[in-house]
């Protein structure tokens, strides 16, 4: 798996499927590179409601114990630009997400970022025009890259199907080599996947009904995230500072996507 190693999902993603590869896919396995990579983290709470003995589950993400030691690519940084500015802060799941979707402005802009990778200098090359619109084409070790990714997606279809059947811990050591760039597999589904998904769906919705940059509290709502199975690689606290949008100890962090920042 010499060329998925290399690579992030988004890059993968986009060698792949060229420059329409859907925005909301490129966000989504790009955040969940960063859970896996334990870069950043999840962590869940359970709140009592008004009504005696209810509670409501809030999920937040915060940073993970590889976050100081990690150097994030341009394409990385809608997600981890409001943990940099301050590294104690907490997002609500789904704000978390939707910071990331304002943070990456356009199709065009987030291709673009993540086109800036050294990774992928060798592989694509741009005209003006194709800066412009958020195009590429492929160099010649490109065409050889791709051809060579899609041969190892075949190959690792048939791990999945192995390790199904025999769960032999060398087959598991071979998936987890290519890091996030498991969740790529179509025979490789989460619960995690479909949940930032609905996310990011509700994002592209909401900017397609209103043109208002207004600040609004999202609430996730309680569901199940053991969707990791072998590969979970998440620690949860019991602790919580707010129930708001984003906790920021003393930062006075409103809870809203203005947490976030720009690239």
């Amino acid at each position: 798996m010499n060329q998925l190693t290399k690579l992030t999902p988004a890059e993968t993603l986009l060698i792949r499927s060229g420059p329409a590869a859907p925005l909301k896919d490129l966000l989504k396995y790009t955040l969940m590179d960063l859970l896996y990579k334990q870069v950043l983290e999840i962590e869940e709470m359970k709140l009592q409601t008004d009504l005696p003995n209810s509670f409501k589950t809030y999920r937040y993400i915060r940073i993970g114990k590889r976050f100081h030691e990690y150097t994030g690519l341009a394409h990385e940084h809608v997600f981890l630009s409001p943990f940099l500015q301050n590294n104690i802060l907490k997002l609500l799941f789904d704000n978390a997400v939707r910071i990331g979707y304002e943070n990456a402005g356009s199709q065009t802009r987030y291709v673009s970022m993540i086109l800036k990778s050294y990774t992928l200098q060798d592989i694509v090359k741009r005209n003006w025009l194709q800066r412009l619109f958020g195009g590429f084409s492929y160099t010649s070790g490109g065409i050889s890259t791709k051809a060579a990714i899609d041969f190892e997606f075949e190959t690792l279809e048939k791990l999945v199907t192995a390790y199904r059947e025999n769960k032999d811990q060398r087959i598991l050591d071979n998936l987890k080599s290519i890091g996030g760039n498991i969740f790529l597999l179509a025979s490789f589904d989460t619960t995690l996947a479909k949940e930032i998904e609905i996310e990011l769906q509700q994002e592209f919705d909401r900017r397609a009904s209103t043109d208002t940059s207004g600040c609004s509290t999202y609430w996730p709502t309680s569901s199940s995230s053991g969707c990791w199975s072998s590969f979970d690689s998440h620690s949860h606290s019991s602790s919580c500072s707010s129930d708001s949008g984003c906790s920021s100890g003393d930062s006075g962090c409103s809870g809203c996507g203005g947490c976030g920042g720009g690239d």
